[in-house]
């Protein structure tokens, strides 16, 4: 079991596919934002938890590698 930020942080990070070949243009960028603001040991906010995991179900399907964890 992984942590949310942990995830987010292999989701980005992952080499192939890299994330803007398996979401959106716009979720992907969501994504490394809120994956950047992590990985500078930031807290993100509730707001941005939420919209997080919101991203996270919309497109468990397109990030097969991780669907299981999300």
């Amino acid at each position: 079991m992984h942590t949310i930020d942990t995830l987010l942080l292999q989701i980005i990070n992952f080499s192939s596919p890299v994330i803007e070949e398996c979401v959106s243009l716009r979720d992907a960028k969501v994504l490394r934002s809120l994956a950047l603001s992590v990985s500078n040991e930031n807290f993100i906010t509730e707001n941005q938890s939420k919209l997080l995991i919101k991203l996270l179900r919309e497109n468990t399907a397109k990030i097969s590698h991780f669907s299981q964890e999300i």
